[in-house]
């Protein structure tokens, strides 16, 4: 089976706070940290990886579609 090239770029920064969702369970469930570490993924946007530091200063890796920006409204 042949892959396709993604055509699209990240859809996060390294800098950038995000939110945590319920996407996939985590203790970190609604906690906002700082995007610090970027993996993206040749094929597909949601297997993009984001290493994600918490004010406490754990780090933590989390995929794409876990995350939102904090500041945007839940639809």
């Amino acid at each position: 089976m042949a892959y396709k090239i993604r055509t699209t770029g990240l859809r996060f920064s390294v800098g950038q706070s995000v939110l945590i969702t319920d996407c996939i369970n985590t203790v970190h469930t609604g906690e906002v940290g700082t995007i610090v570490g970027v993996e993206s993924s040749r094929h597909s946007p949601t297997l993009d990886k984001y290493e994600v530091r918490f004010p406490s200063g754990i780090q933590k890796t989390f995929w794409d579609i876990q995350l939102r920006d904090p500041c945007s409204k839940i639809a």
